[in-house]
């Protein structure tokens, strides 16, 4: 049997690194398509659909299983899974409406997900981990399965089948975790007590926190991954690397600064945050093969000080029961930034 944590984990990180597969193939989708916008329009659809989707699990949660709401999302990004193996890369309209689904499908698996591992021995660090070593994981697999001769849509089979058997193996959980109901009074043993009310001003400056370090993510997941990559002659494996190691950083950057260790976080923020500038700059100042180590150097750096802000943000917000508005927060830094970005490159 398996445990309603464990499959609840595997099926966030699963998810998330499903979520990432197309990063791998930005710069050639922009080139199918022919216009510049086919990054920004993909990630931001994604984006705000995922903060749908967390708001309906948040309102679903009160009447249904977690592990039921997750079994069901995941199934519907199996579906968008399909749609994205059969589309064509100059089809902008058919990868946007198959970015839309499973973007809605992420919201609501990490929505739904993050209140059953939080309250979990894991906790925050657990969420964090699945979330953004999920992402890591599947933009390095894409960019590696690119490299080994698989085509876009083979990689995205790939994935769908992964998404498969993590439906598969919810008929193995232990008897009554997918069955039973989470009414709105018991709301408190899946993830915060719902007596504590939340300040307003901490809950604005928790989400504001979570925005800016997605901010930083989105750009270093989005449009910069095919900057690196045409730098290096349009290598998917590149591109793959350049945002599979940002994630990769931001879910490991919780396990090198423990939970207790919060007198640490303002100097290990400011000397990340410093190196990540460094390299910025190197990269743009230097010749490809210098900037494309530093744009490395700096993703991994301002990845990791992403990863510390967001799993702060979420164990401060699952003290004060706001975790999916914070969440939601999150997810509407992945979409801005990658627009203004293309905006400020192409207007």
């Amino acid at each position: 049997m398996v445990s309603r944590t464990g499959w609840t984990a595997t099926a966030l990180t699963v998810v998330g690194a499903f979520s990432a597969l197309p990063s791998a193939f930005y710069t050639h989708i922009v080139s199918a398509t022919g216009t510049p916008w086919a990054t920004a329009l993909l990630f931001s659809g994604h984006g705000l659909a995922s903060i749908g989707g967390m708001t309906v699990a948040a309102r679903a949660a009160r009447r249904r299983s977690l592990v039921a709401i997750v079994v069901v999302a995941v199934v519907l990004d199996a579906a968008g899974a399909a749609l994205l193996v059969i589309a064509p890369l100059d089809q902008l309209g058919v990868l946007l409406a198959a970015r839309v689904v499973c973007g809605a499908a992420l919201g609501v698996v990490v929505a739904a997900a993050s209140l059953v591992v939080v309250s979990s021995r894991a906790g925050s660090a657990g969420v964090t981990a699945a979330v953004f070593g999920g992402v890591g994981l599947g933009s390095l697999s894409a960019g590696l399965l690119a490299a080994a001769g698989l085509s876009a849509s083979q990689v995205f089979l790939v994935g769908a089948l992964a998404l498969a058997a993590v439906v598969a193996a919810a008929a193995l959980l232990t008897p009554g975790d997918a069955g039973s109901a989470v009414p709105a009074a018991s709301a408190s043993t899946i993830a915060v007590p719902v007596s504590v009310t939340p300040s307003a001003g901490r809950v604005v400056t928790l989400a504001a926190a979570v925005f800016a370090a997605n901010g930083i993510l989105a750009l270093f997941t989005s449009t910069l991954p095919g900057e690196i990559a045409r730098l290096a002659g349009g290598a998917s494996l590149v591109a793959g690397l350049s945002a599979g190691t940002v994630m990769l950083s931001a879910g490991a950057a919780r396990l090198l600064v423990g939970a207790r260790r919060t007198r640490r976080l303002p100097t290990a923020l400011a000397v990340l945050l410093a190196i990540g500038a460094g390299g910025i700059v190197a990269a743009v100042a230097g010749p490809a093969p210098i900037a494309i180590a530093a744009a490395l150097v700096a993703g991994i750096a301002l990845g990791a000080a992403a990863g510390l802000v967001y799993d702060l943000a979420v164990r401060r917000s699952a003290a004060v029961g706001a975790l999916v508005t914070v969440q939601r927060a999150g997810q509407l830094g992945l979409v801005v930034p990658p627009v203004l970005m293309t905006a400020a490159v192409t207007l």
